[in-house]
């Protein structure tokens, strides 16, 4: 469902996006889907899409997730707090050219 309004909203020219760049989604998810996401993501990245996955805790459904995401690449997996440079890493690699704050989950202190 959210990869509809990211297919047919977010990423369309009248809708603010940018002629001739790249375009990336990062999905933080358990990897448990109530909906058919694998059909949906394939259809952004025929678009040009990049999508990463980060699976948020060890219970994560990773299959899924490498599923979803453009490559093996493209997915990560979060276990604890010394895995939050993760996010960080994964920002550069997508050319966002700042990085945002990150502060600790409270789960992690």
């Amino acid at each position: 469902m959210a990869f509809q309004f990211i297919i047919y909203d977010m990423f369309a020219l009248n809708n603010g996006k940018r002629f001739n760049t790249d375009t990336n989604i990062i999905v933080l998810s358990d990897g448990e889907s109530t909906y058919d996401s694998p059909p949906e993501a394939n259809t952004l990245k025929e678009k040009g899409v990049t999508i990463f996955t980060i699976g948020t805790n060890i219970h994560s459904n990773l299959s899924f997730l490498q599923t979803l995401a453009s490559s093996s690449k493209h997915h990560f997996s979060l276990y604890g707090r010394q895995d939050i440079d993760v996010i960080k890493d994964i920002l550069a690699i997508a050319g966002i050219g700042y990085s945002l704050p990150v502060t600790e989950p409270d789960c992690c202190t």
